[in-house]
């Protein structure tokens, strides 16, 4: 018997909260979008004007803004603008026959948005097609206009050994761009080599995390690498006004980035603290007897 597709419609809510004396928030507007496929908002970003930013993948047709899109394989990304209505400004999608997933954005205030992701095979992200390596995922960074949603920039970095997933992306006021991710195996960011920490029970290379600094004209500046022998994570990754980086995540056993952290825990979380050339200047740990997870950071 034939069964109905699965759908998965998304739904962006805003809220604006009334005068003082109605404390609860009433919807100003809601916006649902989606098909027939599975569809998947992962990260939203508003601007100093009410502008919203989402990033994200969708599967087949989808209806944004009463416009019709169409993904090229199983899982596309997208990038979208709209304004503080809920109108389109604009709608960026990019893809291969892959899965290929928006995954963080990030705002600079002068102009600029930065995307991270991740694509498989060959894939057209954002007017730029890129190959990854061994057919298994790799990330990718893009920096975009955010008034037009035209692209600055495209850089990849990955292996084949396993996917290489980003988790967060930061602006500094400097105009550098840096993300966060994890990768396996030996990976490589322009011309650049990370090789990750064996697992020591299989020898399989382990899922180490990685920190990659990009200039305002998308020049690699520097790699950072968290080696450890077990599963390491990072989670969310900011910047001050003095473009110094903070970096949350978890890891089990030792964590080595300029210094080697012991954890006598299952699991623990750590924040650290990079200079804005990747130099390590503090590591905080903390967690109780078994699991703990870190979840988002903001400063």
């Amino acid at each position: 018997m034939m069964q109905k597709p699965h759908t998965l419609r998304i739904l962006i809510l805003f809220l604006m909260v009334e005068a003082a004396v109605q404390l609860q928030a009433q919807p100003h507007w809601a916006y649902s979008l989606g098909g027939v496929g599975n569809d998947h908002v992962a990260d939203i970003q508003v601007d100093a004007a009410g502008n919203l930013y989402i990033t994200g993948e969708f599967s087949g047709a989808i209806t944004f803004g009463g416009q019709g899109f169409q993904s090229q394989g199983g899982l596309d990304l997208f990038v979208a603008k709209l304004d503080a209505d809920g109108g389109l400004l604009w709608f960026r999608r990019g893809g291969g026959y892959g899965i290929d997933r928006g995954v963080k954005l990030a705002l600079d205030g002068a102009g600029s948005l930065a995307v991270v992701g991740e694509f498989m095979g060959t894939a057209d992200v954002l007017g730029s097609t890129l190959l990854s390596t061994g057919g298994t995922a790799d990330m990718f960074i893009a920096k975009l206009e955010a008034a037009t949603g035209n692209t600055i920039w495209v850089k990849q970095g990955g292996g084949a050994a396993g996917a290489d997933r980003p988790y967060a992306v930061t602006f500094s006021p400097n105009g550098n761009v840096t993300l966060a991710g994890e990768f396996r195996g030996t990976a490589t960011w322009d011309a650049q080599q990370l090789v990750s920490t064996p697992d020591p029970i299989t020898l399989a290379p382990s899922l180490d995390i990685v920190v990659a600094a990009y200039s305002a004209a998308g020049n690699l500046l520097w790699l950072q690498q968290g080696a450890a022998e077990y599963t390491d994570r990072s989670i969310e990754l900011v910047s001050d006004a003095d473009n110094d980086l903070y970096l949350c995540g978890q890891f089990s056993d030792t964590i080595t980035f300029d210094q080697t952290h012991n954890n006598a825990m299952y699991n623990a979380t750590f924040l650290l603290k990079l200079d804005a050339a990747g130099d390590e200047q503090w590591f905080r740990r903390c967690g109780g007897a078994v699991f703990d997870h870190v979840r988002d950071m903001q400063l």
